[in-house]
């Protein structure tokens, strides 16, 4: 895992006077939530497939079970979905109606990808 991005008292201090203040905030915390995931994504996405099972129940009982035995795979899990949640899709519906789970996966990777590139380049 790679060093946190932080920002000092002056840094800090500086960028209160800005609006963009809050983004820069969250674009940090953003970074830092990548440097979580693995380096290939298709392996949290295989093993995630794998584990937890399609039904809403059970999968709250496995993320439950795995949240206490397989800390690192949970918090793994949730910033994934923190990931996920932070991608802006302006299709969604549309692609979630069109597209099977293959292909979903197929395009969060591709997006993983880019963000994990876009992170490897600062």
């Amino acid at each position: 895992m790679e060093e946190k991005i932080t920002i000092n008292k002056k840094q800090n201090d500086f960028l209160m006077n800005y609006y963009e203040y809050s983004d820069l905030i969250k674009g940090i915390d953003f970074l830092n939530t990548l440097d979580i995931l693995p380096d290939d994504p298709k392996i949290l996405f295989d093993r995630i497939d794998k584990e937890i099972p399609d039904d809403f129940n059970l999968a709250i009982e496995k993320l439950n079970e795995i949240s206490v035995n397989n800390t690192e795979f949970f918090i793994q899990i949730m910033a994934l979905v923190d990931v996920l949640n932070g991608v802006n899709i302006s299709s969604k519906d549309d692609l979630t109606n069109k597209l099977k789970k293959q292909k979903e996966q197929e395009l969060y990777l591709e997006i993983f990808n880019t963000l994990k590139n876009i992170k490897n380049k600062k």
